[in-house]
């Protein structure tokens, strides 16, 4: 089964060496932000089987906006947003070499679409999802040139009649990308969260069938932030934030999607103002019966939670440090900023202290999680603005040769070499 996840992430500065990349080796690619999203950069850390030190670069790029990133194959790629609305194409291979840039705004588009997520279809075809417009774009992610990388586009307007879409994230299943979205009125105030099928193959949405007079799938939970697609189960998982302004709602929380029936159904509810987890910020999907979620009852006061995606049946993660570690801690999950490596660790955006904190997935014979690390504070950036991890994604260097690879039949994802956010199964 062919499964690719729509990610994101940010960047920008390249280190004075490059560093040597073994081969099969993953790495984390680290976005972080100024306080205010004025500025953007990158990290970019190893990752290991276990232990409490872990190398790499910070500050790998300085961009004057909010940065996002994607993955394909082993290439990692920065998406820059303000008034460049770029993409800058990395070899995991060899870190901080540009070898491509790419722009995502065609001629007479104003600036600020924002590239946010790149969905991978195939070896050489991706979706990518730009957040101030409803037309995507269809990319041939390894062009060798600018003019090669927009090869079609998918207009997702009429839709939805041609409402104010905010596109978010997807996931390609069997050849048919799930494209989650919100829809907003001329005030941006959210009015409803829709999943919209797209047939790879033609490039052309699928009507659904589910409500009349538009083509989308309508959602029970509003505010989609993440996506994630679980073979185990078959299922689409999604999370969704719920509505925060100008009061909250509690329409946020958990819900499966079926790709083939397109039926739904909630597997979190954030319950009401009483709820300790009445605001879900990020969601990792481990196994058909191992889930976690990030959610809080204010934003400074996250909590990590365990769930099992089949039965809904949610606890609070208890640590074998303590109930200290990690409480009143600010916790990036809304723009990912959790994520699960190749060894099933979680990866943890810790805003409050400016530094990536990682998991273990498995509790001990008392039920408690073990901290397995940390990535030490990361610094200001090269003009002294202070940084917080915000997005976290993987990508893995491949383990044979470009000949080998070329020799290869297919490229589909079973064998690795693809690397998606909370995708590596």
């Amino acid at each position: 089964m062919k499964v690719a996840v729509i990610a994101v992430a940010f960047l920008l500065t390249f280190p004075a060496a490059v560093p040597f990349v073994f081969a099969g080796e993953q790495h984390a690619i680290i976005t972080t932000k100024a306080a205010d999203g004025s500025k953007g950069s990158y990290s970019r850390i190893e990752e290991r089987k276990s232990g409490p030190f872990r190398f790499g670069d910070h500050n790998m790029m300085d961009a004057d906006a909010e940065v996002r990133a994607a993955v394909h194959r082993h290439f990692y790629f920065i998406l820059e947003g303000g008034a460049k609305d770029e993409i800058t194409r990395f070899d995991i291979q060899r870190p901080g070499e540009a070898v491509q840039v790419y722009s995502a705004r065609a001629a007479g588009e104003p600036a600020g679409i924002r590239p946010w997520a790149m969905a991978p279809v195939d070896a050489d075809k991706a979706y990518l999802l730009r957040k101030g417009t409803p037309v995507i774009w269809i990319v041939d992610p390894l062009a060798e040139s600018n003019a090669a990388f927009r090869v079609g586009t998918i207009d997702l307007g009429p839709s939805l009649q041609n409402q104010t879409i905010d596109v978010c994230c997807g996931v390609v299943v069997d050849d048919v990308a799930f494209v989650a979205l919100n829809v907003t009125d001329p005030g941006s105030v959210l009015q409803g969260s829709y999943i919209i099928a797209v047939d790879t193959a033609g490039d052309a949405v699928i009507d659904a069938g589910v409500e009349a007079g538009i083509a989308a799938v309508p959602l029970e939970l509003y505010n989609v932030n993440t996506i994630d697609y679980l073979a185990a189960t078959g299922k689409i998982y999604v999370q969704a934030s719920g509505v925060t302004s100008p009061e909250p709602d509690f329409t946020g929380g958990i819900l499966a999607f079926d790709p083939s029936s397109y039926e739904t159904e909630i597997i979190i509810d954030d319950g009401d103002a009483g709820s300790e987890h009445g605001y879900t910020t990020g969601m990792a999907i481990v196994s058909a019966a191992d889930a976690f979620m990030i959610a809080a009852q204010s934003d400074n006061s996250h909590k990590l939670y365990h769930f099992n995606p089949a039965t809904g049946a949610i606890n609070l993660v208890r640590h074998t440090q303590g109930p200290d570690y990690l409480s009143n801690k600010q916790l990036a999950g809304i723009s990912g900023g959790i994520g699960l490596d190749r060894h099933k660790r979680l990866w943890i955006s810790n805003i409050t202290d400016r530094r990536i904190e990682i998991i273990s997935t498995v509790p001990n014979d008392a039920g408690l999680y073990r901290p397995d690390g940390s990535i030490n504070t990361i610094p200001n950036d090269s003009r002294g603005v202070a940084m917080a991890p915000a997005q976290i994604m993987f990508v893995r260097a491949p383990s044979e040769t470009e000949e080998d690879e070329k020799r290869r039949p297919s490229s589909s994802g079973d064998s690795g070499n693809f690397c998606f956010i909370n995708a590596l199964r």
